[in-house]
């Protein structure tokens, strides 16, 4: 401490040479029984009773220690590991104050690069992350030892990828297995457990949501690779079925062309409300960051990048609320009323008008009559 009349530091602990070192170390008694910061002439060389007193101090070890570039005293790290069972809701530690911590470790990230990993690391090393977090050893758990250890190496490869103003809840995130961040209910586990906030629990949901449309959007792509033909096999006797099996196969191709655009466009608008969600970048960049080859994570975010480019006309009306056809407009122009309908057109309009580029209501309601869309 450091006295306010002289400015003269005042270490009763060995605090300063502890930081020389480089040692992150439990505060203890004073030498020859003086009292330490906190009073008392309590608490034993390895300062477990500090920790007992409040067990969050176990974590708060993991963040400092990571933060700072600290390395955890031997006797601090026993005792760590000891009291850390006590680190949970269950024994008196609230949910709120360990999310806090894990958001303060977070916080290091811009002026510390990989600190939030490295208290991943440290958190598991001295056995709290097994209590504040377990399911950041499910598959290590399920799978026995060697493909726990690679999938904690994976995960530590993806946290550092992180940009450095990533939100916390997408640094856990990213520290859970697939199995869990994506399941149904996830989003709400997370937020009861850690009384997240309104805005973490949206940036959960919108991570599953970013998830869902990658799948569907590679489902698309495999439907658009699928020309439908068949093997050839089992041929008619007559020039006749032959006809109508190539008319049947036309048909077919048809239907299946017709379906596979509607669910490009909702596949399209689907999209543009996902970039015009708050937090939709940090989306993409923590989702990226779980794709391990370097190749792969270039594909992902550069079909990323163009997609934005392409759709983000749309995106800014998306945000701004502000479609080309308007309720006012088709009132005044074309005589429509407010109800269903008229959400239906506005909605198909705006579909539209992202499809093909176009930013005059106008022309956007000339080009849907003239290909039979306008009521």
């Amino acid at each position: 401490m450091c006295d306010p009349a002289s400015g003269t530091v005042l270490d009763w602990v060995g605090g300063r040479s502890d930081l020389s070192r480089g040692f992150l170390r439990c505060c203890r008694s004073a030498p020859g029984g003086g009292g330490d910061s906190g009073g008392g002439s309590g608490g034993g060389g390895d300062g477990s009773e500090r920790l007992r007193e409040d067990p969050l101090r176990c974590l708060r070890a993991v963040r400092f220690a990571a933060g700072l570039g600290l390395a955890v005293a031997p006797e601090t790290a026993e005792a760590v590991k000891e009291l850390a069972p006590l680190c949970c809701p269950e024994k008196g530690v609230a949910a709120e104050r360990i999310w806090k911590e894990l958001v303060k470790l977070s916080n290091y990230e811009p002026e510390r690069p990989g600190a939030f990993a490295e208290g991943m690391r440290l958190a598991r090393e001295l056995e709290v992350l097994q209590v504040i977090l377990p399911e950041a050893l499910h598959e290590e758990e399920e799978g026995g030892g060697g493909g726990g250890g690679a999938r904690m190496a994976g995960t530590d490869a993806a946290l550092r990828r992180l940009p450095s103003d990533s939100p916390a809840v997408l640094r856990v995130a990213t520290a859970l297995p697939d199995s869990l961040v994506f399941s149904d209910g996830a989003s709400s586990a997370l937020t009861l457990r850690f009384k997240l906030s309104k805005k973490e629990t949206r940036l959960l949901e919108t991570l599953s949501l970013l998830k869902a449309l990658d799948e569907l959007t590679t489902a698309a792509g495999d439907d658009d690779d699928d020309d439908g033909s068949g093997d050839g096999g089992g041929g008619g006797d007559g020039d006749g079925e032959k006809q109508r099996e190539e008319q049947d196969s036309a048909q077919d191709s048809n239907k299946r062309q017709k379906t596979a655009a509607a669910s490009k466009k909702r596949d399209t608008m689907a999209w543009v409300r996902f970039y015009a969600g708050e937090g939709s970048g940090s989306c993409v960049a923590a989702m990226a960051a779980r794709v391990s080859g370097e190749a792969e994570r270039r594909r992902y975010s550069s079909a990323h990048s163009r997609r934005l480019e392409r759709l983000s006309k749309g995106v800014e009306r998306a945000r701004n609320r502000a479609p080309v056809v308007t309720a006012k407009y088709v009132q005044a122009e074309h005589g429509l009323k407010p109800g269903k309908a008229m959400g239906k057109v506005l909605a198909l309009a705006e579909e539209f008008a992202v499809e093909q580029g176009r930013e005059g209501a106008a022309e956007v309601v000339a080009l849907m009559k003239e290909k039979g869309l306008w009521p």
